[in-house]
């Protein structure tokens, strides 16, 4: 398919989920944000360059592309796009007069996002009604179709969990959807040390390669819509994950991951200001009962 270049910089769970695609093209280089690039692997089997948008090297600017395909809402990434010289170009860009605007072929995943030709109030509902996930989306977006392709951590990941490993627990979301959060962490802790179970909270770590290594040591994750979801899921550990206020049916499980959904999901779907009653809906017996399930489809 000749020289593609992908553009994706944001949040770095949607970075990760992102990954599957270098598995189905040869020929790739990234332009990400500064602190993702630590989280795509080195130059190699998977990728010819990565680069940071805020720091793009002439090798990558001034180079002819057979593909551009632009996954980025910001204008600065929209305003990369249009610059580039490509023969096609796939997803989101700038227009002659300073519009941000999305091709044809990527519609069916940018009409759901605050960039859709039909507004923010369409975007929430088609978003609701969608049933497709994020990868598969993307693929279709491509014009490949989605055979269950994995993430790629920027290494690869060495599991030695067993029976006695810990369940990691990540309580933390990030500042934009604090409806993430969930206020059972600290009982569902306790119980499960009750029970037997040793648990770890996961803390900030000095580099991304830290936190994935924390990750790896567990033998189930539960958290929220997070990074840490998407890096259980690409390093094969299973994972229970609480869906509050995201789409759950825009992640792929990948026969790993559990989905807790909450009763209240429809009612603060993508909103951005914390809601008590968002928080606490979802009952610890029914976290219990997911991590429990879980426990017992694990062989060692």
């Amino acid at each position: 398919m000749g020289d593609i270049l992908i553009i994706k910089t944001g949040a770095s769970g949607d970075v990760l989920r992102t990954t599957p695609l270098l598995r189905v093209f040869d020929s790739v280089s990234w332009i990400t944000s500064t602190y993702n690039l630590d989280l795509l692997p080195q130059p190699g089997s998977f990728l010819n360059a990565k680069a940071s948008i805020d720091d793009l090297p002439a090798t990558i600017l001034n180079h002819q592309y057979d593909w551009v395909i632009s996954l980025e809402e910001s204008p600065e990434a929209a305003n990369l796009a249009s610059q580039l010289s490509t023969k096609k170009l796939t997803g989101v860009y700038q227009t002659p007069a300073g519009e941000i605007a999305y091709s044809a072929d990527s519609a069916q995943w940018f009409d759901m996002s605050l960039l859709s030709a039909y507004g923010k109030q369409k975007a929430n509902e088609l978003k609701k009604q969608n049933r497709k996930s994020y990868q598969q989306l993307l693929f279709e977006m491509t014009g490949i179709a989605f055979h269950g392709e994995q993430y790629i951590l920027p290494w690869e990941s060495d599991l030695k969990v067993s029976s006695q490993s810990p369940i990691g627990i990540e309580k933390r979301v990030g500042r934009q959807w604090p409806n993430k959060q969930w206020v059972g962490y600290a009982q569902l802790e306790e119980l499960l040390t009750i029970a037997g179970h040793t648990t770890i909270s996961f803390q900030q770590r000095p580099t991304i390669q830290d936190y994935i290594s924390d990750i790896c040591k567990c033998k189930l994750v539960v958290t929220g819509d997070t990074l840490a979801m998407h890096i259980a899921l690409a390093a094969g550990i299973p994972c229970i994950a609480l869906f509050n206020c995201t789409s759950p049916h825009e992640i792929y499980d990948y026969q790993l991951l559990t989905k807790v959904v909450s009763p209240l999901l429809d009612e603060v779907f993508y909103q951005t200001e914390e809601i008590t009653a968002a928080i606490q809906a979802i009952k610890i017996d029914e976290v219990l009962n997911a991590v429990d399930d879980a426990l017992r489809r694990i062989n060692y």
